[in-house]
């Protein structure tokens, strides 16, 4: 079971990736959950309170709080370091700004079911390698 986060301000946006992720889980026979949030104080709070995700979709432009800051929250104060972060956004210009967080990708919108693919069989790659690792 995978635990995936969708923070984006645009709702038309959150469900496309969740139907994106919902046809890979499908056609890939994977178990997953999916979280939505349009805020990034809300996934905040969602983390704060102990909640684990295993992969997070996160847009850069957010209302209050950037992606950047949300990523730089998961990094340094939570010192998360395994899940695997997506930035995504409608301009590409972001891209070097995001190297402190350590992100597995950045997607530009629009964003295409190939995409998907291929960021989630990466992310479920490295989960399993981390997991691997720890089991006796």
């Amino acid at each position: 079971m995978y635990d995936i986060g969708i923070c984006d301000d645009g709702e038309n946006i959150c469900t496309s990736i969740e139907n994106m992720l919902l046809q890979y889980a499908g056609e890939n026979n994977i178990q997953i959950t999916v979280n939505i949030w349009y805020t990034g104080e809300g996934l905040k709070d969602y983390l704060k309170a102990g909640n684990h995700l295993d992969i997070l979709f996160l847009d850069i432009e957010l209302f209050k709080i950037t992606g950047i800051e949300v990523g730089n929250y998961i990094r340094k104060q939570l010192d998360d370091r395994g899940m695997q972060i997506v930035y995504i956004s409608g301009k590409a210009s972001y891209a070097q700004q995001l190297f402190k967080t350590q992100p597995l990708d950045f997607l530009v919108k629009p964003i295409l079911q190939e995409q998907i693919n291929e960021t989630i069989e990466t992310a479920v790659r490295i989960i399993n390698k981390k997991k691997e690792k720890f089991e006796f």
